[in-house]
């Protein structure tokens, strides 16, 4: 396939997910999980300059959309005046050197290409939207010398495309699955779990939380102990994150809120749209099941996830049938185009780019992965690979 952009592929993992920086990728990487499997590295060696940053594994989209944007033009992550005060957590966060500082500039870092697994899905769309209008909110609210420049908008020209893998787009029953109850318990399990651990090695080698600004930890970067903590002495800072729904990140996924997001965000004029649904599940009968060749975790979870469809609102008028399949974890329709922007199939792959439009999204047939097997559990290294390098290559045949 003809290589018409150089731009670099910034790929955004999930809920849950963690980033190339953090300590466990040096021998199980979040995009290859398990030994010479490692996506970035194999599109690095194919020609590709490709990235897999950190951000908060559950933290919200907004907060994640932030810490995304520092990464890559480096600077002390700025969570806005508003948001900061809205939700009751510190304004700023960490500071990053910059994976793209001359991001915008003419070459091959004019652009970038975005690709979101699961909640990374939301997590890009939200990140274009606040580098093309930037926040009406924080601009009222901020005096301009403090103002974040992502909130001054005026930089949708930086994102090329985007690209959703099993991506949270129209929500996931799995989430509805949870409702308020089992989201806030969910929530103050894992705070109370970073509570204890978030000032210890495990979290400055392993897995990095980024759940400062909430202080259910200390900045890494200004205060580390070899000591663990009881989570009993952060219940304040739990119950401020789970006190607004819009601040936690299951609620976000439900499909109601995914609903009211897309309601707010639209299809790009001058990007790339494209969704990679996934499914392994198939019908029995009257009843969908997961399939056998799935993933353990993906078996257990997709049973909740087709639970879950009875207590998502409907109101938005999606068919159950269609609803039921899933890949384990994001139903497949929902991880379709957003209902509320311009979509179509896919129309192959011996399409010419330079036909396809952009600010339209193109859906293509399901992959055969598992919701995980995209971040590489129980896929064989060929496949894995094979995969990314094919998206790779037709994002690299986009024109200029």
């Amino acid at each position: 396939m003809e290589r018409n952009n150089h731009y670099p592929i910034i790929l955004v993992h999930g809920f849950m997910g963690y980033g190339d920086e953090d300590g466990v990728s040096r021998f199980l990487s979040g995009w290859g999980f398990g030994p010479g499997k490692n996506a970035v590295r194999h599109l690095r060696q194919n020609g590709f300059e490709c990235y897999g940053p950190a951000v908060g594994p559950i933290n919200n989209l907004w907060d994640r959309a932030c810490e995304l944007y520092y990464h890559i033009v480096g600077g002390t992550v700025d969570y806005g005046k508003y948001h900061s005060e809205k939700y009751g957590h510190a304004r700023y966060g960490r500071t990053y050197p910059g994976i793209l500082k001359d991001i915008g500039t003419p070459g091959n870092h004019a652009k970038i290409h975005l690709v979101g697994h699961s909640f990374g899905g939301p997590t890009a769309r939200m990140f274009a939207q606040l580098l093309t209008f930037g926040s009406e909110e924080e601009r009222a609210c901020t005096p301009e010398n403090e103002l974040s420049d992502l909130f001054k908008g005026g930089k949708g020209d930086w994102v090329a495309s985007i690209t959703t893998l099993a991506g949270v787009n129209n929500g996931t029953t799995l989430a509805d699955f949870m409702r308020v109850g089992g989201a806030k318990a969910f929530h103050a399990g894992y705070l109370g779990l970073v509570a204890m651990l978030g000032e210890s090695p495990f979290n400055s080698q392993l897995i990095d939380f980024h759940l400062e600004q909430w202080g259910v930890m200390a900045n890494p970067e200004t205060k580390k102990s070899l000591y663990l903590h009881s989570p009993f002495s952060k219940r304040e800072e739990i119950r401020n994150y789970n006190k607004n729904r819009e601040g936690g990140i299951v609620f976000e996924m439900q499909c109601k809120y995914i609903h009211e997001l897309n309601e707010k965000l639209c299809a790009l004029p001058n990007v790339y749209y494209f969704a990679r649904p996934a499914a392994k599940s198939h019908k029995v009968g009257d009843k969908w099941v997961v399939d056998k060749d799935a993933s353990l975790m993906a078996r257990v979870v997709g049973n909740l996830t087709v639970a879950g469809i009875k207590y998502a609102d409907s109101s938005y008028g999606f068919d159950i049938d269609t609803w039921a399949e899933h890949d384990g974890f994001v139903n497949t329709e929902g991880a379709s185009a957003p209902y509320s922007e311009p979509s179509t199939a896919w129309p192959g792959d011996d399409v010419d780019p330079k036909t396809l439009e952009k600010g339209k999204w193109y859906v293509f047939e399901p992959s055969d992965f598992d919701h995980t097997g995209l971040m590489g559990m129980g896929v064989k290294k060929d496949k894995y690979h094979g995969y990314f390098l094919s998206f790779a290559e037709q994002l690299g045949a986009l024109p200029e």
